[in-house]
């Protein structure tokens, strides 16, 4: 998951860039949140 989202914002444009890192980060707290306090512990590898 990593490499491809690093890599797809190298090559996009500046709103973009910003776009998907805010998609990236927001889609990693909710993992990681979910990871630490649910029941059942999501994967954070997608």
């Amino acid at each position: 998951m990593g490499v491809g989202v690093f890599n797809s914002i190298r090559s996009s444009g500046r709103a973009s860039t910003l776009a998907d890192f805010i998609k990236w980060r927001v889609n990693l707290s909710i993992k990681l949140h979910n990871w630490l306090y649910d029941d059942e512990p999501i994967p954070l590898i997608a």
